[in-house]
């Protein structure tokens, strides 16, 4: 049937499948364009979280939820429109209990079943998928239908009771049309049917992006400068030469790389050498969590002064140094940037360091 029957119409004969076309279209498209993105509609809590039970047991618990669960049965299947209007328990390991030797990966899905499709009755259930126990265990496949993913539940050797850690959120989220859509990290959204214009609010970042038919645009500022220094009259020493090492109170800040993988920073310090011979002391930026990034000697952006004796006499005037570099291509994420220092020779009782500072700004 090409044109199906509208919703509302007075004097027309809709059917439930028309009905759920007619209400599809205030749901966000999914893959293609009279089907929805199926998922768990956002809301105040935890909608559809599954977890463990206050005390841990062989159960878990669905909380409640509203959800759209595309009909794949037909092209033209239309949305249900699902709810579980109170907490659900689950038992997983009473009629199936695990296995004495390997772990196995259930899931938890929220079915909807259609006489219309010649099922054996019209419902909607929140359900276990059991997997088959291995070495290296994997996602069991439900039976053909209609269903929206939950949870995996890892179930261990010989496990008596399911606790959080055994626990994967799998929920996908569904919005209304032209909403903007929660998604969990990268891998997520660029595995979206995208239309032009369409936002999402990276959970992973806490920004928000639009697609722009092309890539994905950062909308707003990216986050806030993050800023941390060490003014002391006490001297930072470091116990090596040749090499950046951390010292006592370094300047460091965590902040979110956006989706661009862009960060300015800006930093500086002021050093003395109080030996009878010239050194050169730096500082520069390390990187650690999303990133790791490791300064060299000869680092485009070091900080460096020139420090040392001049006619044998002890230079103990510290001299002062700053620097910026932009780093691009990192990976979006948390990531902790720390200053260390570099002195090429000489003794740690010799190079100090003081007043250093540090500054990292996110890019869009």
């Amino acid at each position: 049937m090409a044109v199906r029957d509208s919703g509302w119409v007075g004097g027309s004969v809709v059917d439930a499948q028309d009905a759920r076309l007619a209400t599809g279209t205030l749901v966000q498209a999914g893959a293609g364009p009279i089907q929805v993105r199926q998922g768990i509609k956002p809301a105040t809590g935890t909608p559809g979280l599954v977890k463990q039970t206050g005390t841990a047991s062989k159960s878990v618990t669905v909380e409640p939820f509203q959800a759209a669960i595309q009909a794949t049965r037909a092209t033209a299947g239309g949305p249900y429109l699902a709810t579980l209007d109170a907490q659900a328990t689950l038992d997983l390991l009473t009629a199936t209990p695990a296995d004495a030797t390997n772990a196995r990966r259930d899931l938890i899905i929220a079915r909807q079943s259609d006489t219309q499709w010649s099922d054996g009755s019209t419902a909607m259930a929140v359900q276990q998928v059991v997997g088959t126990p291995a070495g290296s265990p994997v996602d069991p496949t439900p039976a053909a239908g209609d269903f929206v993913l939950l949870a995996r539940v890892t179930v261990p050797a010989n496990a008596t009771t399911i606790v959080a850690a055994n626990i994967t959120d799998l929920r996908p989220f569904a919005v209304a049309t032209g909403g903007t859509l929660p998604v969990t990290n990268q891998t997520e959204r660029d595995a979206l049917s995208k239309y032009s214009g369409m936002p999402v609010w990276r959970l992973d970042l806490n920004q928000l992006e639009i697609w722009n038919g092309t890539t994905w645009n950062v909308i707003g500022p990216p986050g806030a400068p993050a800023y941390a220094s060490d003014f002391t009259s006490t001297a930072r020493t470091i116990n090596t030469t040749g090499a950046y090492a951390d010292f006592t109170s370094q300047p460091s800040v965590t902040v979110t790389v956006p989706a661009s993988g862009r960060l300015w920073a800006q930093w500086g310090f002021r050093g003395y050498n109080n030996a009878t011979t010239t050194s050169t002391a730096r500082t520069a930026p390390t990187m650690s969590g999303a990133n790791t990034v490791t300064p060299v000697a000869n680092d485009s952006g070091p900080a460096v002064v020139v420090i040392g004796a001049t006619s044998g006499a002890p230079s103990t005037s510290p001299e002062s140094a700053t620097a910026g570099k932009l780093f691009t291509g990192l990976t979006p994420g948390s990531t902790t940037v720390k200053l260390q220092a570099y002195i090429s020779s000489g003794t740690s009782s010799n190079n100090a360091f003081m007043d250093s500072w540090l500054m990292v700004q996110p890019l869009p």
